[in-house]
């Protein structure tokens, strides 16, 4: 393809104007963030962080109790005559399947959440690298 003289005045002026905005507009964008703005979102953030800490600590606390009890129905179940050992086996068995998939759906819960709170997170970290350079 042959480059005629008359054809790239016309290409730099727009090439001039797609450099000019992409300079402009990350300023433009983040021009109305305030530090008050920033504060107040990262105090939203930290409250996030420490609602979603709060929530884990009580996981802890509950899976913490569920192994005492299957600890305590294990014990009995050692203890007990032959006859019952596969009744009381059979409650342990059930009891672990129960709390297995009441973890699984409140791991994903929270798997949904901290994705969301990441998103949130990243997209901030990002925006703020931008203004830096």
């Amino acid at each position: 393809m042959k480059t005629t003289a008359t054809s790239r005045p016309r290409f730099l002026p727009l090439l001039a104007l797609t450099f000019a905005l992409a300079l402009a507009v990350p300023g433009l964008t983040h021009a109305a963030e305030t530090p008050e703005a920033r504060s107040t979102m990262h105090g939203k953030m930290m409250e996030g962080c420490a609602g979603m800490m709060e929530q884990k600590q009580q996981m802890l606390t509950e899976m913490t109790a569920h192994d005492d009890a299957l600890v305590a129905q294990v014990a009995t179940m050692n203890g007990a005559p032959a006859n019952r050992k596969s009744e009381l086996m059979a409650a342990i068995v059930t009891t672990l399947v129960e709390q297995r998939a009441a973890h699984r759906a409140q791991n994903a819960k929270m798997e949904k959440k901290m994705m969301a709170h990441r998103w949130i997170t990243w997209r901030r970290v990002r925006t703020r690298w931008r203004l830096a350079q």
